[in-house]
């Protein structure tokens, strides 16, 4: 949760994080965990970092008032429709 939290600061305040030593340190720290999922957060954040993103990058990817828009959901998943006469056409 650290490196999630660590990371949407940053896009808030990307010129005062994204140079800080703290930071970085830990996120260098955390490069060389033995969980993978630390690890490609570490690099996803270095990346998001590197120009040409920067904090306009992140601030889309991570924006800070992300919990009130509204997402659009297919309630009947017809997107699946293919999928699921495939495998019925195969006995499934």
């Amino acid at each position: 949760y650290l490196l999630t939290a660590i990371m949407k600061l940053t896009a808030q305040q990307y010129d005062a994080l994204s140079t800080n030593p703290q930071v970085k340190d830990t996120m260098t720290k955390f490069r060389n965990a033995r969980s993978t999922d630390l690890q490609q957060r570490c690099y996803e954040f270095g990346a998001l970092c590197q120009p040409p993103g920067g904090a306009p990058l992140m601030q889309e990817i991570l924006p800070y008032d992300a919990f009130s828009e509204e997402v659009d959901t297919d309630s009947s998943l017809s997107f699946l429709d293919g999928y699921v006469q495939s495998a019925l056409a195969k006995r499934a």
